[in-house]
């Protein structure tokens, strides 16, 4: 139909060559550009008397006017937008299905966040870079110091489970000593009938 010798066998081999290429960290790079992005507009609506008039602007003019408009440490601006803008170099790198220039970009967001967060170490995962990136827009605590938080309260639910289930325990299968105080009671019990008609059959015999 358009008549300039195209043919779609060709274009649908190209179309299904290229899902069937995509890299498996495509959908966790998107969603977690796409979520940052959101969260810069947020500073932005923050920072700026007129946010309503910035319209149209893609990922990369959004960052600069952060930077611009930073209220913080200069240096500080400057890290978080070098982390924003090479976050934005791995997203081009896997939307484009640049499957050779991904881990390179991933290498230099990895790079950049150190300088955010030099207490950082080893293969930091995607997902925790786009974290740290939203905790360092704030004043609270970093992503280590979270981290530390809760951990702390896991092992203290620990603790208190672990004091539930031995309590449960107990209530459900008591300790021997009680076990044996009941058995005693019942025997006590059971015995008392017995204790009585025997009583009351050497009366009759001396009557």
């Amino acid at each position: 139909m358009g008549r300039v010798g195209y043919d779609p066998f060709e274009g649908l081999y190209r179309l299904l060559g290229a899902v069937d290429g995509i890299d498996p960290r495509a959908a966790t790079i998107l969603a977690c550009h796409l979520a940052l992005e959101r969260e810069v507009v947020i500073v932005l609506n923050k920072l700026l008397p007129y946010p309503d008039r910035l319209r149209n602007l893609g990922f990369v003019q959004k960052v600069q006017v952060l930077n611009a408009a930073w209220q913080g440490d200069e240096e500080a601006g400057d890290r978080i937008c070098a982390a924003l803008n090479r976050f934005n170099d791995l997203r081009n790198a896997v939307g484009h299905g640049n499957d050779d220039r991904v881990d390179g970009c991933l290498q230099s967001l990895r790079t950049a966040y150190k300088e955010i967060y030099p207490e950082s170490s080893g293969a930091i995962s995607i997902e925790d870079i786009a974290g740290g990136i939203v905790a360092y827009f704030g004043d609270g605590p970093t992503p280590e110091e979270i981290r530390t938080v809760v951990t702390g309260m896991a092992e203290v639910m620990k603790g208190v489970s672990g004091t539930l289930a031995n309590l449960s325990a107990a209530l459900n299968n008591p300790p021997d000593v009680i076990s044996r105080r009941a058995a005693e009671k019942l025997q006590a019990r059971s015995a008392a009938p017995a204790t009585l008609l025997a009583t009351a059959d050497a009366t009759s015999l001396r009557e």
